[in-house]
């Protein structure tokens, strides 16, 4: 589920992103349960800071049956366009962020390893990737 969309409208906040009630993340969860599968919340920045998105997600993360994605070609900070008029960036700070947090989450609620995956089509979508930590109780692909 894509609980967080970039948008080509600032919203509100001006972050060109939405960011997917939590009654409707919670029934597709729900679905999800019921079907006996496991969940992908994906990650769209847009113009917001994935440090900032992705504590608010903690709530559904602690669930042993949910991972995460996220999108750099949605991640326009850097380039400070409308998401979809450029592809954007993460850097290798951003991922580690990201892996990191999830890694916490196994340590505190004694989770099996989460699975993580970063879309990346071309090269420079994850800048000084050389530099991404791997850890063994997040599964990166």
């Amino acid at each position: 589920m894509i609980a967080v969309v970039a948008q080509s409208d600032p919203g509100r906040e001006r972050k060109y992103r939405m960011i997917v009630p939590d009654k409707l993340v919670t029934q597709v969860y729900e679905w999800a349960r019921e079907a006996g599968a496991v969940m992908f919340i994906d990650i769209q920045t847009g113009h917001d800071d994935i440090r900032t998105i992705l504590p608010r997600f903690e709530w559904l993360l602690k669930n042993p049956d949910v991972h995460l994605a996220m999108d750099p070609e949605f991640n326009m900070i850097k380039s400070g366009r409308k998401p979809g008029t450029k592809i954007g960036t993460y850097d290798a700070a951003d991922v580690n962020y990201a892996s990191g947090f999830l890694v916490e989450l196994v340590k505190k609620y004694h989770l099996p390893p989460k699975v993580f995956i970063v879309h990346r089509f071309t090269r420079n979508m994850v800048t000084n990737a050389r530099s991404i930590v791997v850890h063994p109780e997040c599964r990166s692909s």
